[in-house]
């Protein structure tokens, strides 16, 4: 029973080595997402930047924001645009700041002063941001 213990944590051990020499860094990713959109290639750029900005990436939701708002590589969605430059905003983007009200004439009175949507949506990019000081501080402290 221990030799196939020992074999098996063996094994697992090995897979965990081979996937992560599989693994890109994030900053090879996002040249990746750059070198995409340099090259025409929105709707590749536009997944890049989207996976990265889940991760909590500030350069990709910057570039998430400006994606929705021109409608590259997506559907034009201001809504989203907004979305992505509060989150960079919170980051402490200045240029997401100057941004949002640029978006917001884009947006109809309803769209911006609903308050029920405007606090969900608050309330779940700080649950993100959250999310990712709480990953930053697991892998500081491992």
């Amino acid at each position: 029973m221990i030799i196939f213990l020992n074999i098996l944590i063996s094994f697992f051990f090995s897979l965990s080595q081979l996937y992560a020499q599989d693994l890109i860094k994030d900053e090879d990713y996002y040249n990746t997402g750059v070198n995409h959109y340099d090259n025409g290639d929105f709707k590749e750029s536009f997944i890049v930047f989207f996976n990265l900005s889940e991760k909590g990436n500030k350069d990709a939701i910057y570039n998430l924001s400006n994606m929705y708002f021109e409608g590259i590589g997506t559907t034009q969605n201001f809504n989203k645009s907004l979305k992505y430059s509060w989150l960079c905003a919170l980051n402490g983007n200045d240029k997401c700041i100057k941004k949002i009200k640029k978006i917001k004439d884009k947006l109809s009175e309803d769209e911006v002063s609903n308050p029920i949507s405007w606090k969900l949506m608050l309330l779940i990019m700080l649950m993100q941001l959250l999310t990712n000081i709480m990953l930053v501080v697991v892998l500081y402290l491992k």
